[in-house]
């Protein structure tokens, strides 16, 4: 079971949370973690959720951790809403070897930097990496 107490990240204050009928979205300093709640990645789901992160960040770049805790059919169209000048980088965090090998499908989707990992904390130690302060 992943570890979503949101105890692992008490490293970075986290600025904004969002809940979303899909899941909740937790905004930080330089990454935001998305905990899927749901099987289907949709259109609408990726227009809502990445909608709000854009805003959030107004301009900023970041990187997106997305928390599955079991696999989920992406809809490719739904990489269509991604502003790869901001986010420039993706991580998907999951213990379950289907999410893996659905991972490794989906990075082709995506144009900026993609990674996988077991653990949030992980995943939000990379971002911290990928995204540089100005």
């Amino acid at each position: 079971m992943l570890m979503s107490n949101y105890s692992y990240l008490a490293t970075m204050a986290i600025e904004q949370k969002y809940a979303t009928p899909y899941g909740d979205l937790e905004c930080y300093e330089c990454y935001v973690v998305f905990h899927l709640k749901t099987t289907e990645v949709t259109v609408e789901l990726a227009k809502h959720v990445l909608g709000l992160s854009n805003d959030h960040y107004k301009g900023r770049k970041y990187v997106f951790i997305s928390e599955r805790e079991f696999a989920s059919n992406v809809d490719p169209e739904a990489y269509k809403f991604v502003n790869p000048r901001q986010m420039i980088g993706h991580a998907i965090v999951s213990e379950d070897a289907n999410v893996k090998a659905e991972a490794v499908s989906e990075m082709e989707l995506f144009k900026g930097t993609v990674s996988f990992f077991p653990s949030v904390k992980e995943a939000a130690n990379w971002a911290e990496t990928v995204v540089r302060p100005a």
